[in-house]
Formats: structure tokens, C-alpha cells, sequence
């Protein structure tokens, strides 16, 4: 097999574009004859990139960049930014490709097993280090929310109780202590936990009398949920995946035959946050699940990172309109 350099060198040394078929013709047969020598030795073929297919990746990447960057002013000027930066980040993902698989793996079968799927070490990298960024980011809202519960609870005495609101749940079939600010009432969970019952916190949040005054603020910019953060860098929990379930409810779904929430480590967000608002014209919240675990099982770390950052864009839209997740 002729190695790919004979035909990569015209390029690299800057040959004309009429002059690339004559010499290439004179270098593939002076390789022919040199592969029939004993004393000649070929070098190897690039194991990974040719020039070529470099030469025909970076146009797609740097054209939609420079067409980005031609546009910031635009962007500014129009207070418009976050919405820019969505559509071009989404026609990126589209224009390269990379987008595209998920659709792919939809296709395929989508019966998922008890069979955990492996976490790509590129996810977990990604994990660590943007959770770190976000938690330095977020550390003087942080420091101030939980200020303000203190306060208030020194204020309004029927509002007083921990700062962190805490439960298990469960995350690659193991269960893990889950925190985040406590934006109920302790009158409201206490009793329920008193009954050896298990707290469903979404009924909780639809009665505006359970929620503290700050609660009622973190719920809605979704800050509640930070604490998971930490969560996510010691490793119970990642970016992105299924949300984690407490363990009665986990254990429904396994007896039901449902693995979604036992073969993947749970996320701070994922698919069926995005679309919570439109998940049945998706296929509902299992068949949402299911193709992130399949895109995940079937992709390399690469991909599955640019989609998480995808999907952690769409929440970070939501959150910045209040909608929460």
C-alpha cells in the first residue's frame, strides 16, 4: 500500500496547482520502484490525519467562526448575544456533523439493558473541570444565598431550618447523598419524613406556601440545584445524563424492567429538562433518556462532549429566562 505522503508533499511544499498531478505521477512511480528495493525503507503512513482530510475539516470549522466573529458586532449592538451564540453554536454542531448522530442512534434499537455503559474519560475530564469553572463562577452567589437563608430564618422564625435540603438518591445503581439550597419550609417535609414516607419535592415546589421567600427566588433561576455541583466533581453525579431518582422510585422502574436510571451516572441536567416543556413530541421522557444513553454508548468522548455542551447552552437559555429546568 503506497504511504500517503507522496500525496500530501505537493501540498506541504507549496507546489502549483497544475504542476500537483506531474509531480505526484513522478512520486508515485519513483515509490513503486522504491518499495521493490531492499534498501529503500518507506516511511509510515499517518496513523491518524492526512493532510487532506485536515485541509477539508478546518474550512468548516474556521468559516462558521469566521462568520461568528464577523457578526459580534451585530451581536452587541442588538443586546442579542445568548441568542447569536445559540444559533451559530447549533448550526456549528449541525455543519460539522457532530449533531447528526444523535438522530443516527435514534434509529437504532432502543431497549436498554442492565449493562452499565462506560463513562468516556473525556466526559469525566470535561466534568471536573467545568463544574470547578461554574463553582468559582457561582461561589458569590453561592456565598450569598446561603447568607440569605440564615437571615431569613433569624427573621421569620417559621422559616428557619438547615441551609441545605438533603436525600437519597440513586446514580449507576448506587445511591449518594443529594444536596441543594433548602427552599422549603421545614413544616412542609417534616411531617412526610416523620411517616417514614418519601419526599416528593414537585408538589411541594406547586404550593407557593411551602417555599420560603428565598426558595422562592433560587427555584426560580434554578440555583437551588448548585449544590450538585460538588456532586458532580467528586464524581456521584455528572453534567449531563438522567436526573437521579430516590430509591423507591428507582427501584419501580428496575422492577418494571427500566434500566435508564441504573446504567448511567445521573446528571445535573439532560436531555428531558430541555425538553420538558415539549417532551412528547420527542417520544416522551424514556425515549429521551434512552438516546442520550445511546449516544453516549455509541460515540467517542469528543462527541459526547460537544453534545453536552449543547445541552448544558440550552439549560443555561432557560435559566437565564427564569423558566427553570
Amino acid at each position: 500500500m503506497l504511504p500517503y505522503s507522496c500525496c500530501l508533499l505537493p501540498y506541504a511544499c507549496g507546489k502549483k496547482r497544475g504542476e500537483v498531478a506531474e509531480w505526484s505521477k513522478a512520486a508515485v512511480l519513483k515509490t513503486v520502484e522504491a518499495e521493490k528495493s531492499p534498501w529503500v525503507r518507506i516511511p509510515p503512513s499517518p496513523p491518524i490525519f492526512t493532510f487532506c482530510e485536515i485541509n477539508r475539516i478546518l474550512p468548516r470549522i474556521c468559516g462558521v467562526g469566521m462568520v461568528f466573529f464577523r457578526n459580534l458586532k451585530g451581536i452587541f449592538g442588538e443586546n442579542k448575544m445568548l441568542l447569536s451564540i445559540k444559533i451559530w453554536f447549533e448550526l456549528f454542531l449541525k455543519y460539522t456533523a457532530i449533531n447528526n448522530s444523535i438522530t443516527q442512534n435514534s434509529t437504532m434499537e432502543a431497549q436498554i439493558n442492565d449493562i452499565q455503559v462506560k463513562t468516556p474519560l473525556l466526559k469525566r475530564i470535561f466534568d471536573i473541570i467545568f463544574s470547578v469553572i461554574i463553582i468559582v463562577m457561582l461561589s458569590p452567589i453561592l456565598l450569598a444565598s446561603t447568607i440569605a437563608i440564615i437571615f431569613e430564618g433569624l427573621c421569620i422564625r417559621k422559616n428557619n431550618g438547615p441551609i441545605f435540603y438533603t436525600e437519597t438518591r440513586m446514580s449507576e445503581g448506587r445511591p449518594f447523598t443529594l444536596r441543594k439550597f433548602r427552599i422549603f419550609k421545614t413544616s412542609a417535609y417534616e411531617p412526610i419524613r416523620a411517616r417514614g414516607e418519601i419526599v416528593e419535592t414537585k408538589p411541594l415546589e406547586r404550593d407557593p406556601q411551602n417555599l420560603t421567600h428565598v426558595g422562592n427566588m433560587l427555584k426560580r433561576f434554578y440555583l437551588d440545584e448548585a449544590p450538585q455541583l460538588f456532586s458532580v466533581f467528586i464524581g456521584d453525579m455528572s453534567l449531563v445524563g438522567p436526573r437521579p431518582w430516590n430509591p423507591v422510585d428507582y427501584k419501580r422502574e428496575i422492577e418494571e424492567g427500566e434500566f435508564r436510571k441504573k446504567v448511567i451516572r445521573a446528571g445535573l441536567t439532560g436531555p428531558v429538562q430541555i425538553h420538558k416543556l415539549d417532551a412528547k413530541a420527542y417520544g416522551g421522557e424514556h425515549k429521551l433518556d434512552h438516546d442520550y444513553i445511546i449516544f453516549v454508548k455509541n460515540n467517542n468522548g469528543a462527541r459526547v462532549v460537544l453534545h453536552d455542551l449543547m445541552l448544558l447552552f440550552q439549560s443555561f437559555w432557560f435559566m437565564v429566562h427564569g423558566q427553570g429546568l
